[in-house]
This record gives structure tokens, sequence and C-alpha cells, in this order.
């Protein structure tokens, strides 16, 4: 069913705003509750869900449209899970600046009694969604952020307790102080390690590709680095071929989550995504292929940049493009050029030459894959797809790009990294 029409459980328009602009790429008319004259609905439940399935049960009958209804709340682990579900209620008279003012003394006072306990919270939401055709079948779709309560309340940005909450996965700021597309940054990834890598010969008949090493590092070491440093963390890496291996290869790795998405056969890297994508959120994820071996740009950050350049609205797919001067060990005539919009045109001829490579490194929107079938395909398919209809980005990248598929192409990476380590 195609939702043209939405309306949103909510007179907070602060949260329909945000609402409003996250969906407005999809061509849905967002209105509130209030809007529509529709009244609140009392939260009489003791759950996130309960409250948001009553809610959009509720309007969706009286609307005659789909609802999207939340029920969100602040979590403090030192007041025992407090405000929680009354998160909005603690607020007196839905004061949020008096409910700030309210959450830290109180936690002031308990801290003074027992320090231990600590500043730790998380933000919890769950959204429902209610056709107005069946209503009490509404899908229920849960989230949460971890982090502490601030000492003080700090920034204008944002609603409700953004002002008193700090992230984990920041830099100390709060939500209240952050731009929205900062809050919307993109924090997962897609590590392609399923393939064997049949052009490394010898090299990968004891080990999966990702596993062979440059300058003493595997492959797969070197991409999970660059995302670290680009303060993704959540990473899904898909496996076939002595997947095992890698398995055991990242349990010693403590700074990252990685989930593994198991293929009984390789399913490509169309396919291997397709698969995977119940294991991640329906938001933007930076794709790396496993031997994808490059240089930075003096003070840059590839991955970084890459996700600070996305543009939502603009695109589904984003490849990082390099020089074809500026790769190592590559006999190809280019991969694209880009034309006079501005716009990436893959070469289709092999009497052609291009300007410029694809790296192995992209950004994808999991929208692209809501028509695409189960099964083993390419990415190069949906690439043409998207191109055709201008909705496939590039980001020029400036350092080198190594070509790291055949033993000659793994001894050129092996003695420029020797020479040059990526990593002290």
């Amino acid at each position: 069913m195609e939702i043209k029409k939405l309306v949103i459980a909510s007179h907070n328009q602060g949260k329909v705003g945000e609402i409003r602009e996250m969906l407005m790429p999809y061509g849905v008319e967002v209105v509130s509750a209030g809007e529509l004259g529709l009244p609140d609905v009392e939260e009489t439940a003791t759950t996130f869900e309960g409250n948001a399935r009553l809610k959009a049960c509720a309007l969706a009958k009286l609307s005659g449209l789909p609802c999207l209804a939340d029920d969100s709340g602040l979590c403090v682990d030192a007041l025992d899970g407090r405000p929680g579900v009354f998160t909005a209620r603690y607020a007196p008279n839905r004061d949020f600046d008096k409910g700030m003012d309210k959450l830290l003394a109180e936690l002031k006072d308990v801290l003074a009694k027992n320090s231990s306990r600590g500043r730790k919270a998380h933000f919890s939401c769950c959204l429902a969604l209610a056709l107005p055709e069946n209503p009490e079948g509404a899908a229920v779709f849960k989230g949460f952020v971890d982090g502490k309560i601030a000492e003080a309340k700090a920034g204008s940005n944002g609603f409700g307790f953004d002002a008193v909450f700090v992230p984990d996965e920041g830099d100390g700021r709060t939500f209240a102080q952050m731009e929205a597309a900062e809050k919307d940054k993109i924090t997962q990834a897609f590590i392609l390690a399923a393939g064997r890598g049949k052009r490394m010969l010898q090299l990968t008949d004891d080990r999966p590709k990702p596993l062979v090493e440059v300058a003493g590092k595997s492959l797969i070491d070197y991409n999970i680095r660059r995302l670290a440093d680009a303060g993704i963390k959540d990473c899904v890496v898909n496996l076939c071929y002595k997947g095992d291996m890698i398995k055991a290869h990242l349990a010693g790795n403590r700074e990252q989550n990685f989930i593994f998405s198991e293929e009984e056969e390789a399913l490509e890297t169309g396919g291997g995504i397709k698969h995977a994508l119940p294991k991640m959120k329906r938001e933007p994820f930076v794709v790396v292929n496993s031997d994808a071996l490059w240089t930075e740009a003096e003070g840059g950050n590839l991955i970084k940049e890459m996700t600070d350049a996305w543009d939502d609205d603009k695109y589904d797919i984003m490849l990082m493009l390099l020089p074809l001067e500026n790769s190592y060990h590559t006999m190809a005539n280019g991969d694209y050029d880009i034309d006079a919009e501005g716009y990436p045109v893959r070469r289709r001829s092999k009497e052609v030459h291009a300007a410029y490579l694809y790296g192995g490194v992209l950004i994808v929107h999991p929208r692209v894959f809501d028509n695409e079938p189960e099964g083993r395909y390419w990415l190069i398919d949906i690439f043409d797809r998207l191109e055709k209809a201008h909705r496939l980005g590039y980001y020029l990248h400036k350092g080198k790009w190594f070509h790291v598929g055949t033993p000659e192409s793994t001894k050129v990476a092996e003695d420029y990294f020797s020479q040059n380590p990526l990593f002290k």
C-alpha cells in the first residue's frame, strides 16, 4: 500500500516537524492530529508499545487515514527508569524547560546520597503505524539511544528533554546542541566479505580473501579501522567462503559491533546486501568491499567526508570515485565519466576510456532494494538504474587506491605499505 497522506498522533509541532522533514523525500503529506482537530488520546498503557498502539489505532479510526503514533521517553538508571512512560507528564503543564529543571534536581538529590548510581540514561522510542482498514493490526518499530544526563541544560535545538541528554555516540554535546543533520548522521556499515577471490589463486586456498594480509594486516582490518575512525561502530558482515575464519578473526574486536549475514552460496554484491537488510536499520549505510585499500588525502578521512556529503534528498547511492591515474596496478580503462550536468556516467564499451575509477566504497539507502528480488545479483544493475534516474551520486577521492585482486597486485600493495604504513 502506498501512503500519500499520514496523520501523526501528536500535537507537538517540534516532533511533527522532524517527521515531516524525514518523509518529505518520499512525497508523503504529513498532518498532525491538531491540524485535523483530533483529540489527544489518553496514554493509559504501562509500556511505550502499548501507548503507541492505543494512539495509532484510535486516530486511524477517527481520521480514516493511516496514522503514525509514537510513545517515547527518557529513562534514567539512577531514578529506576523514570520518567519513562510518564516523560511528557513529568514536565509540569508539559513545560519541558521546567521538566528538565525538575529532573536535574531529583537526580542531584539521588546522587548526593549514592554517587555510584551515576548519570546513565537512554531515550526509548516505539512507533506504531495503523491503517484505517485494520487499525488493530498496527505495525510496531522500536529503538533506543544510550547516553547520560548532563550536569546542566545546554543547547536550543530539538525539543523535550534534548537539552539534558548526551548520547554515548557523540562528542559530549547534548542533542539540543546538535544540528538536525548531525543527529541523522550515518552510523552503520556493510562489509562485503563473502567471496573467495578466485583470482588470488593460492593466496585464498586456506583463507577467505578478506583475511589475506598486506604489510602484516588483514585486508578486512584496514577497512574496520577506517570505519572506526569515521565513528561507525555497527557493522554487518556477509559471510560464505570460510566464514567461520572471519568470525573468529573479528571476535577479539571490542570497539565495534558485528552482526553476521551468512549465505549458503555467495549472493554477490546486490544479493548479499538484500539478504542482510533485515539485520540493519532502515537508514543509509556505508558499504565497503573488504579488499578496498586506499590512502587518505592529507588530513582527510574518506568515509567521514562521504557521510558528510551524503544528501538523502538527492541520492539513493553515492559512489567513491577517483582519478584513474591515482590507482595502482589496475589495467582498467576506468569506470565512470562525469557528464555536463555533474552526474556519473558508466563506461559501457571496452574500447572507451573513462577518467574515473570506482573504488569499492559507497553509501546506500535501503529503499533502492524495495523492489529488488532475493537471490544472486550484482550492484552494477542498480547503479545503472539510478544513473538513468539521476539518483546516483559520487564523491571524488583525492588519495591513492590499490587494486588487491591478484597475487601480483597484492605484492604491489605489500611493497608500498611496508614502506608507507597506514596505521602506526
